[in-house]
């Protein structure tokens, strides 16, 4: 048992009993461990995709490119809408970016590792911020830019010390969300359910079938005319004799999505 937990636990069995003491010290481990799976579901999801990257500062000048480190990247790009761990989600999806860009510019890890901790433990807690004190996505989000920017700082001097360095800058301005899709078949009357790709992980990372919409949450059935949808989706579409077609489209846009049999 870690020697922190039972410090702490010691002092609230005073208050609250050592039965409870024990509930809130699983119920934090839960929290970790959901927080971790997140993180795979998100890194797995993302793997070599451009679209999660540290973007170029508008107005960059000089030889060395700048890079904005106020990241736009939200759940809702990984298919992650209405959901009580749609912000936990979008802390794992920084943080998986962060890791990925500043070792990929050769940011020294020394730098930014006491910080990524930090907003890896944010994130564990912004879970219970959310189920406990039904914090706002935007409350949340404030508190996220102030962890956010503590990691950013050092990385901006560290760029200023070489101006042969990449260099980095704290700028922001975001764009548009979720895209209008209508989705088909052909021929037509197939029922379609379809998935984000990181709720897809997800289930996996939890050792859940992600095939069986009974056991993986996140599968929704297409009964709309237009769906809002941005990112990678599983889909299975499921005619009237009972074949089955399985595939993976991408959402970048307003488009139509024509699944064939």
């Amino acid at each position: 048992m870690p020697g922190g937990f039972v410090a702490n636990c010691s002092v609230l069995a005073i208050a609250l009993g050592f039965a409870n003491c024990l509930v809130i010290n699983a119920q934090s481990v839960s929290d970790a461990q959901t927080f971790a799976a997140i993180r795979t579901a998100v890194r797995e999801t993302i793997q070599g995709d451009r679209n999660f990257k540290l973007f170029l500062s508008l107005g960059a000048l000089g030889p060395a490119k700048r890079y904005d480190l106020f990241l736009c990247n939200e759940a809702y790009q990984l298919g992650v809408g209405d959901n009580p761990l749609r912000f936990a989600t979008t802390v794992a999806l920084h943080i998986e970016i962060y890791r990925a860009e500043l070792t990929r510019l050769r940011v020294p890890e020394s730098i930014w590792s006491r910080q990524l901790a930090a907003l890896d433990q944010f994130g564990v807690r912004s879970i219970q911020l959310n189920r406990v004190q039904q914090r706002t996505y935007e409350q949340l989000d404030d508190e996220l830019r102030k962890v956010e920017q503590r990691l950013a700082d050092p990385v901006i001097a560290w760029g200023r010390g070489n101006v042969r360095l990449p260099q980095f800058t704290w700028q922001g301005g975001c764009g548009a969300g979720e895209a209008e899709v209508t989705i088909t078949t052909i021929p037509r009357g197939a029922r379609v359910s379809f998935i984000s790709l990181f709720q897809y992980k997800l289930c996996q990372a939890r050792s859940l079938n992600a095939d069986d919409p009974a056991r993986c949450d996140g599968w929704i059935n297409a009964v709309k005319v237009y769906e809002d949808m941005i990112g990678k989706y599983h889909y299975i579409a499921t005619w009237p004799d009972g074949h089955q077609a399985k595939g993976i489209f991408d959402i970048t846009g307003k488009t139509t999505v024509n699944i064939p049999r």
